[in-house]
């Protein structure tokens, strides 16, 4: 079976950088597949909103909704149970830079490549919190870079949501953001099966490269962590340590499930806790809480994203100092 290395790159990305725990290279959707009907009302409203923007009506062609979703391909699909994130990602890797057909048809085709993601992710995965749709290339021209970072600015705009994000990352961002951070763990890593991994452990024997290079550059990454966590997974591990210290006295608690301290203190759009005899999905059946009991007797909002993380540590640490 033939191995891509951009697939093998995003792999090693996916498990190492962002901690999934689960990942798959050429992920399809199975003809025997059912569709959650509450599941697929959702996705198809996004896909009707996407299809009558100006910008993007022409994206889908002539496709259903039903058709889009059966040719569904993701190339590296992976989930961070911890986060109860799933990220798709889809690369190319042209040498003589990125190029489907044209400018503008290249445009589309990575557009339809985004949205469809999200689609298959809604309806297939609907169990999990966020979806992060990204199309990754090293080498675009420069026209075709600002054009596609144009059409992923108004997407994230229609879209509207905190719980879908979408990425477009190429040339010195696509090495900085996806590659310098996977050279920065290597050689922690042993597992022979990564081909990007080996191929970089390869290139490591030739004494000729000063390895300097590698070890001593600093890498700004572009997801936050603490203790080796994100933002979710320390959220959890951190409210759940308040709790069993008995540090959550009542008026935190009471802070904690009132929405405007939330919003106004956490930045957060839930209430951080709600009481346990609450359901803990919203309206349109999306869950909003973790499943498991954290803080006795609530549930714990699992909304967290990056921007959530100055305004957690400040609360946090007031806490412990009280």
């Amino acid at each position: 079976m033939k191995v891509e290395i951009g697939e093998s790159l995003v792999s090693s990305y996916l498990n190492h950088v962002e901690q999934c725990r689960i990942i798959q290279t050429n992920w399809k959707v199975s003809g025997n597949w059912s569709m959650g009907e509450q599941d697929k009302s959702r996705s198809k409203d996004l896909f009707n909103k996407i299809g009558s923007s100006s910008r993007f009506k022409s994206i889908f062609k002539n496709n259903s909704f039903e058709q889009l979703i059966k040719q569904a391909e993701i190339d590296v699909l992976g989930i961070n149970t911890l986060e109860s994130s799933l990220f798709a990602y889809d690369i190319a890797f042209h040498s003589n830079g990125l190029n489907y057909n044209g400018n503008y048809g290249t445009c589309e085709v990575v557009m339809k490549k985004i949205f469809r993601a999200i689609f298959s992710a809604q309806i297939y995965f609907p169990e999990f919190e966020i979806i992060e749709s990204c199309f990754l290339t090293p080498k675009a021209n420069n026209k075709l870079d600002s054009m596609l970072k144009d059409y992923f600015d108004e997407a994230t705009e229609l879209i509207n949501s905190e719980d879908i994000i979408i990425k477009y990352i190429s040339n010195n961002e696509f090495f900085e953001k996806i590659v310098d951070p996977i050279m920065s763990l290597v050689s922690n890593e042993n597992d022979s099966s990564e081909l990007y991994l080996r191929a970089i452990k390869l290139n490591q024997l030739d004494r000729r490269v000063s390895m300097s290079k590698i070890k001593n550059h600093k890498i700004s990454p572009e997801k936050r962590t603490k203790d080796g966590m994100k933002i979710g997974q320390y959220v959890k591990n951190s409210m759940y340590n308040l709790s069993q210290n008995n540090q959550l006295n009542k008026i935190d608690i009471s802070k904690l499930q009132d929405l405007s301290f939330c919003k106004k203190t956490l930045q957060i759009s839930y209430p951080v806790l709600i009481k346990k005899n609450n359901s803990r999905q919203d309206s349109f059946g999306n869950n909003r809480y973790y499943k498991d009991e954290i803080v006795q007797g609530y549930w714990l909002c699992s909304q967290w994203v990056e921007k959530h993380w100055d305004g957690y540590l400040k609360w946090e640490k007031d806490i412990n100092r009280g």
